[in-house]
């Protein structure tokens, strides 16, 4: 390993970059995110508005902080994440048909939403609750909503 970063930089950019892609495919397989992506690919749907650089969590707590595109329409909510962290995590489009939404208060009171899917119902996703009226008012008026806040 030692020999490895005394040939040169250029060995040890490629490990960083060989690096950097295992570990993003990692967390795109811890979260769910890969699996919810191959069940509901994004095929260019048209959607209404999108809202950069939020924040999310999904299984085993895998946090996105910061790198999330959120986007919805009348038919259903995009979900896609900044260029850097692409590699095992491809955008995608769930039509709300698919989703059920929970609003939830976990530790200190925070006010999250909830979304499970029905056909991965061990892969759920959570935004901050600010969100709710910018995305009710983009996706037409209403959101797929089962529950008021409740804690865990």
């Amino acid at each position: 390993m030692e020999k490895l970063f005394t040939n040169g930089p250029a060995y040890f950019f490629v490990f960083l970059i060989l690096f950097w892609m295992a570990v993003c495919f990692l967390i795109s397989l811890f979260s769910g995110w890969r699996e919810l992506a191959l069940y509901y690919p994004y095929k260019g749907q048209t959607i209404n508005r999108k809202f950069h650089l939020q924040s999310g969590s999904m299984r085993w707590l895998m946090g996105y902080r910061n790198c999330l595109t959120i986007g919805v329409s009348p038919e259903g909510f995009y979900l896609a994440i900044l260029f850097l962290f692409r590699i095992g995590h491809p955008p995608m489009f769930i039509p709300w048909k698919e989703i059920k939404i929970k609003r939830k208060k976990i530790i200190f009171g925070f006010k999250m939403l909830e979304f499970s899917f029905n056909h991965l119902p061990a892969v759920s996703l959570m935004i901050p609750a600010g969100l709710e009226n910018l995305l009710t008012q983009a996706a037409g008026g209403r959101l797929p909503f089962v529950g008021e806040f409740n804690c865990r």
